[in-house]
């Protein structure tokens, strides 16, 4: 009976010095799931058309608001994007500290220490980018700088419009064009 006891006994110190751990609430994350948010962590996102890779992005985090008839995908902490030609080789890239796409409005916003970089030496910095997806326009009305492989240099001029491929740019300061590739003869409608 002794024996019964102690083991009894220490089978109940066992059991009771088990816990299960309890996981701490993120209460942030709580809130943004309430409010029909979801939450992706290391995000990486393949557009192809054709099966072709187009564009690569990659973000530590995006919020993509589900609640709504208007979708939106927010990149709060940062965003890099790689640009693909049609025969899957990288022609730019793109990052930016902040990105939102509207989707009812075909309109990508990014923002916040936004550096484009073409694979031909081009760099152009900004504050701010908007990306017209119907348009096939990118803008800006904020200050640039623009360094072209050839070392022109745009610096503190004031907006601009480009075409997406960057092959054709006019500035709202003063009206210049670039040519990036002597072949193309693009124009902005």
């Amino acid at each position: 009976m002794r024996y019964l006891f102690v083991i009894l006994l220490t089978g109940l110190f066992l059991v009771s010095s088990c816990r299960k751990e309890v996981p701490e609430v993120d209460e942030a994350l709580m809130t943004l799931l309430k409010r029909g948010v979801e939450v992706g962590d290391s995000v990486q996102i393949l557009y192809s058309d054709s099966a072709r890779l187009k564009v690569m992005i990659e973000a530590p985090v995006m919020y993509q608001e589900t609640n709504r008839r208007y979708r939106i995908q927010t990149f709060p902490k940062g965003i890099y994007v790689e640009f693909y030609d049609d025969q899957g080789q990288l022609m730019s890239t793109l990052r930016a500290n902040y990105a939102q796409r509207r989707e009812q409005d075909r309109q990508v916003i990014v923002r916040d220490d936004v550096v484009y970089e073409s694979v031909q030496g081009d760099k152009l910095e900004t504050s701010e980018l908007i990306w017209s997806e119907n348009d096939r326009l990118v803008s800006t009305d904020k200050p640039y700088r623009l360094r072209r492989a050839n070392g022109d240099l745009s610096n503190g001029l004031l907006g601009f419009t480009a075409n997406e491929s960057f092959t054709y740019f006019k500035s709202h300061s003063v009206y210049n064009r670039f040519l990036f590739e002597e072949t193309k003869k693009d124009t902005v409608p």
